[in-house]
């Protein structure tokens, strides 16, 4: 049943400026700013007088004075009112962008909203004559000096006569094209009647923010300004040498972004670019069927939400499992359109309560559901194994012609040149990509902020994190926009997400599953190599996932990914899963909810007769702050912490990664040995036999942790230096009543103290509704394994033992 009554409680322990996601502000002009962009200052969402001293960025430059920082961002000011601030007496005749062309005449059948599929779109090569040689003035030069009297012209004080190319001083202007149409009552420019079918305006702008608002506002005063439709034939086409990053597309009385307009290269600062991506995101949003409501007092849960919002069948398809769903798409009892619809809106919805999304894709996940209901109607049989799923993908799984930061503000513009590998193979096995996700800045975070697209919350707590760096989509899944999502993990970036929001994820060993198309820093180090994985509700979504990918023999097109095919023995049949249970690392304490989940399942397997329970940043961060640096966007906390207080971040030289990485693989010969010298006998060749199969431990030294605080990666970091395959899964979740009591601990170390202090500071209540999560280690290839333990341990002992919708 759908409910548009929206007055949620507020926690006040989360920042709006968090969901609204606010950011500085904008820039003084040029001249005014500091020169060099590598002085990084500490970058704060929210400050608080009440945060423990250890929580705060250290690592500043002596000139900032944090006192005298706000304690939330001001609100942006409208560009073109920045703009006309700026410099008044040039723009005094620049009207305000409309931001859709006003067509009150057109007769034609026009679309309107959003488009994330554009089907017109004409660029000229660069060796037509026109075009060739084009280099777009910068801004600075367009309304200074030289070009003042373009810019009266185009500003509404000059004449043009109508003949020659309007670009006489040689001074490469993009120019816009408009078939049989003449401007009669603007600029006094009359278009050349001798050849009524190529009039033109010249735009003096490179292709960015201004040139796609001044563009607008030419269309709508050049439609305003006719009193005869304009006919059919008459497309307007964008007709240009398309810079490196800020190609246009304009469709039918529409502009459209091929590539982003505002980037750094074009000349925006790093607010206007990540304003501009958030506008994008929305724009996506509003572009579904039926509106998704704003939120104007986010819970402290946001789960029950979804069904004051959603409707009573939307609610049941999206709280559906992958394994759920796919009988019922196959049979055609759930058409995919509908499917791809609900979850849509659901991501809709997930995005306005816990900031998880990039951008929506309904145009193109739509077009692609209704392509598979007619094979399905067709050919009496679903198109893969994956049949109308809906999967949900991190921005930085490359999709083609679609943004790819990775995070990073500079890297926005970069697009990819095709679908990354994963997602080829999930689209033949008949998937349906509808949504990309967050992550945060360097992608080396446990949680996911980033200066692009803010903070990405629990859905279950909005003053916890998300965890990252898969956070979007931890969270997307968590408040159930997505059944089955794809992450990716080099220190706990599955593992961290799909624990914080009571999901199953799975971080694979390396070399299974493919991973070409993907953009991050430090691509090509092979020192402690990144995995893709999924996030899921179910066991079974994980498990299908990993399956489908292997089954496709990926390695033929990779050839760096092993040969592997998919184990389908049942490994325990006839014989007792052996698990070993690891409490604490030895480094830092984990909370007592954490504790007590682990207690819970150790019971549980005991009194089963089936059971006996027994290198990053090579560089010296180099790459990564270069990143940062090239828009002069601040260090997030958490990278600030990551690159500059961590004491193991060394800038190696040759001889020293060889060393470094000889001691790698000695640290894996030791482990192996202390895995070994758990067998129980020995086999006709001497190999260890009735070793432990599965290693029970946590996931993080608590549940979802508080915002900038998950700084210690040891319980996941540890099997991504061993290459140890491990699954995530939901055991249970923080309860007050139960988790109340107060421990007496002395910490061991630092690390040991920064941890355990947050839970003296917000004990249970600080953590309420938190899932709490544990993690199964296999051996290096045994993934299968992994997998097909917790399915036994899930069957025996009835895992999880809480409910969180």
């Amino acid at each position: 049943m759908s409910n548009n009554n929206n007055n949620h409680r507020r926690s006040s322990s989360i920042p709006s400026t968090r969901l609204a996601q606010q950011l500085p502000p904008l820039p003084l002009p040029l001249p005014l700013q500091p020169p060099l962009r590598d002085l990084q200052s500490p970058y704060r969402d929210e400050p608080s007088p009440t945060r423990s001293p250890t929580c705060i960025n250290t690592t500043a430059t002596a000139s900032v004075d944090e006192d005298a920082m706000p304690s939330r961002p001001p609100k942006y000011e409208p560009m073109h009112d920045y703009l006309a601030s700026r410099t008044p007496e040039q723009l005094t005749h620049f009207p305000p962008p409309e931001y859709m062309f006003s067509r009150p005449s057109l007769q034609i059948a026009i679309p309107g909203g959003y488009s994330d599929e554009p089907y017109l779109v004409h660029v000229l090569a660069d060796t037509d004559a026109d075009s060739a040689g084009l280099n777009p003035p910068s801004y600075d030069t367009l309304y200074t000096g030289s070009s003042a009297l373009e810019r009266n012209r185009l500003l509404g004080g000059g004449h043009w006569d109508g003949t020659g190319d309007g670009d006489e001083d040689g001074n490469g202007a993009e120019e816009l094209w408009m078939n049989e149409l003449i401007v009669d009552d603007w600029c006094g420019y009359t278009g050349n009647e001798q050849d009524s079918s190529s009039s033109k305006i010249n735009q003096f702008t490179k292709p960015d923010y201004y040139s796609f608002t001044f563009s607008r506002t030419i269309l709508n005063l050049a439609q305003k300004s006719r009193s005869d439709p304009i006919p059919s034939e008459s497309l307007i086409c964008w007709s240009a040498r398309a810079s490196s990053k800020g190609s246009m597309r304009l469709l039918i009385g529409h502009l459209e972004i091929d590539e982003p307009l505002l980037t750094i290269e074009s000349g925006a600062t790093w607010q206007e670019v990540a304003k501009d991506r958030q506008e994008h995101r929305d724009r996506t949003i509003s572009a579904l069927e039926q509106a998704i409501p704003d939120i104007e007092d986010v819970p402290l849960n946001t789960i029950p939400i979804a069904k004051e919002i959603l409707t009573t069948e939307e609610i049941k398809i999206t709280e559906s499992t992958v394994e759920e769903l796919l009988p019922k798409l196959a049979k055609g009892e759930l058409s995919c359109v509908e499917v791809t619809k609900a979850f849509l809106r659901r991501a809709g919805l997930a995005q306005k309560a816990v900031n998880c999304v990039t951008e929506l894709l309904p145009e193109r996940a739509l077009t692609r559901a209704t392509y598979l209901d007619e094979y399905l109607k067709t050919n009496g049989k679903p198109s893969g194994s994956l049949h109308g799923i809906p999967i949900s993908v991190k921005e930085h799984v490359g999709m083609k012609d679609l943004d790819l930061n990775a995070g990073f503000v500079a890297w926005v513009g970069r697009t990819a040149p095709g679908d990354a590998h994963i997602l080829q193979i999930l689209w033949a096995a008949g998937a349906v990509f509808y949504v990309r996700t967050t992550q945060p800045q360097s992608l080396m975070h446990l949680e996911t902020s980033s200066n692009i697209y803010g903070v990405t919350v629990n859905p279950f707590n909005t003053t916890l994190s998300a965890g990252g760096s898969s956070g979007g989509e931890g969270a997307l899944i968590g408040f159930r926009g997505s059944c089955l999502g794809i992450g990716t993990d080099i220190g706990g970036s599955i593992r961290s997400p799909a624990a914080n929001n009571g999901l199953y994820g799975m971080k694979p060993t390396t070399l299974r599953l493919p991973v070409d198309g993907l953009s991050s820093a430090m691509a090509g180090e092979e020192q402690i190599v990144p995995t893709i994985g999924p996030l899921s509700t179910s066991l079974q979504g994980c498990k299908l996932f990993i399956k489908t990918l292997i089954d496709a023999k990926p390695w033929y097109k990779e050839p760096a990914l092993l040969p592997f095919p998919w184990k389908e023995e049942d490994v325990f049949k006839g014989r007792k899963l052996r698990v070993a249970v690891l409490w604490d690392d030895g480094v830092v304490k984990p909370h007592p909810p954490v504790t007590r989940a682990l207690q819970q399942v150790v019971d549980k397997l005991k009194a089963k007769e089936n059971f006996e329970a027994n290198l990053y940043f090579s560089d010296g961060g180099a790459e990564v702050i270069e990143a940062i640096n090239a828009s002069g966007e601040p260090l997030r906390p958490l990278t600030s912490f990551i690159l500059k207080a961590n004491p193991y971040v060394v800038e190696h030289t040759i001889s020293s990664m060889w060393k470094a990485t000889v001691k790698r693989d000695n640290y894996r010969a030791e482990y192996a040995k202390h895995w070994n010298n758990t067998a129980i006998s020995r086999g006709p060749n001497g190999e260890p036999k009735g070793m432990v199969d599965v290693i029970l431990c946590p996931v993080g030294p608590g549940s979802a942790v508080k915002m900038d605080t998950a700084r210690w990666w040891g319980y996941t970091s540890q099997w991504n230096l061993l290459d140890y395959p491990a699954l995530i899964f939901p055991v249970d979740k923080v309860d007050v009543r139960k988790d109340r009591a107060k421990e007496s601990y002395t910490p061991r170390n630092e690390n040991d103290k920064y941890n355990w202090d947050l839970w003296e500071e917000h004990g249970a209540e600080g953590y309420k509704d938190a899932p709490i999560s544990l993690q199964l280690v296999g051996r290096r290839y045994e993934d299968e394994k992994v997998i097909r333990a917790l399915e036994v341990i899930k069957e025996e002992i009835g895992l999880p033992f809480a409910t969180y919708l």
